[in-house]
C-alpha cells in the first residue's frame, strides 16, 4: 500500500547577514534580518514498499540524480540512517524560484524534505529535530547558514542568535504597513564560493553586526530597507543590474547572496511596478511574491 506525505517550506531572502562559524554545524549559522516568501518548495514522499532500497527523485516533474542535489541528498541519507531499514520510495519536489538567486531554495528544499521524511518514515522526531537535520545539511554543504531556521518560522525575522532550530534564536516582527515583495532575478551566484572569501567575510562580520544593532534600536520597515541598502553598499558585491534597481526604487535592496533584488510595494503598486521592471529588464525573471507568515509545515 502506497503512503504519501507532503510538506512545504517557504523560500527565504536574507538582506543582511553575519556568518557565525563554530566547530559544530548545529551552532553554526548567521545573525541578520530577512523575510520568508511564497512561492516556496513543495516536497512529496511516497513510500512504495519495504525490504529493498531504491529512490526515484523528481524535480519539477523531471527525473534527477539525487547526488546533484547535495543538501537535500544529505538530508535523505541522514534520515535513512535514523530509519535503519530498507525502503522503496519516490521523492517529488516542486520549486518555483531560480536556484542560486539567493532565495534559500536549497534550505527550503532540505527543510520540506526533512519534515516529509520524518512523517512518512514515522521517525518520531520533533519538528525542531527534523529541521535541525536540514540546517546541518546546509552547513555541511556550504549552501546556507540561516535560511532553515528562518523558513521554519516564516514572516519578517531577526536572527539574534546563530545556530539551527533549537540552538539559534529568531524573532518575528511585522511591518507597520502591508507590503509585498517583487523579486527580480538576473543570474546565479554560488553561495559556497562567496563564503570561502576570508577578507569579505571579515568585512561582512564587522559592519553587519553594527547595522544589526542599528536595526534593533528601531525595528520598522523604513529602517529594514535602510540598513539592508547600507549593508549592500558596504560589502561591495552589488551587481550592476541590482544597482540600477536600487537607484530607481527607494524600497529596494539586494538579495543576499545572489544577482537578484527585491522591491517592497503596496498592493496597488504591484502591477505598475512589474510593468516598469519588464520594460527595464526584458530578460530578467520577475516574480510577484508574498510574505509567508506561516512558515514550514507538513501538509498531509
Amino acid at each position: 500500500m502506497t503512503k504519501a506525505v507532503s510538506a512545504y517550506a517557504p523560500c527565504h531572502v536574507s538582506t543582511l547577514f553575519v556568518p557565525v562559524i563554530t566547530d559544530s554545524p548545529e551552532t553554526t549559522g548567521s545573525l541578520g534580518i530577512g523575510f520568508s516568501i511564497f512561492p516556496g518548495v513543495y516536497t512529496t514522499v511516497k513510500i512504495l514498499g519495504y525490504g529493498s532500497k531504491h529512490v526515484k527523485w523528481l524535480l519539477n516533474g523531471e527525473p534527477v540524480q539525487p547526488e546533484n542535489l547535495s543538501t537535500s541528498f544529505t538530508v535523505f541519507k541522514k534520515m535513512l540512517e535514523i530509519y535503519g531499514g530498507n525502503v522503496k520510495m519516490e521523492i517529488s519536489q516542486w520549486c518555483y524560484l531560480p536556484i542560486g538567486g539567493g532565495f534559500g531554495v536549497s534550505g527550503a528544499s532540505a527543510l520540506s524534505l526533512s519534515l516529509a521524511l520524518n512523517e512518512a518514515l514515522e521517525l518520531g522526531l520533533s519538528t525542531e529535530e527534523a529541521a535541525m537535520i536540514a540546517h546541518v545539511s546546509e552547513v555541511i554543504n556550504k549552501t546556507g547558514l540561516g535560511d532553515v531556521i528562518s523558513s521554519l518560522l516564516g514572516g519578517f525575522e531577526i536572527r539574534v542568535k546563530a545556530g539551527g532550530p533549537g540552538h539559534g534564536t529568531v524573532k518575528k516582527w511585522e511591518p507597520e504597513l502591508y507590503v509585498s515583495p517583487i523579486i527580480i532575478y538576473f543570474s546565479s551566484i554560488e553561495t559556497r564560493k562567496v563564503l570561502r572569501e576570508n577578507t569579505l567575510t571579515q568585512r561582512i562580520s564587522e559592519f553587519g553586526r553594527e547595522l544589526l544593532q542599528e536595526f534593533l534600536k528601531n525595528v520598522s520597515l523604513e529602517k529594514f530597507i535602510a540598513v539592508s541598502r547600507k549593508f549592500t553598499e558596504i560589502i561591495g558585491l552589488c551587481p550592476e543590474e541590482v544597482e540600477t534597481v536600487m537607484s530607481k526604487f527607494a524600497m529596494s535592496s539586494m538579495v543576499m547572496l545572489g544577482n537578484s533584488a527585491f522591491i517592497m510595494v503596496h498592493p496597488e503598486e504591484i502591477h505598475p511596478t512589474i510593468s516598469t521592471l519588464r520594460e527595464m529588464f526584458p530578460n530578467a525573471t520577475i516574480v510577484e511574491a508574498k510574505i509567508d507568515y506561516r512558515g514550514a509545515k507538513v501538509i498531509t
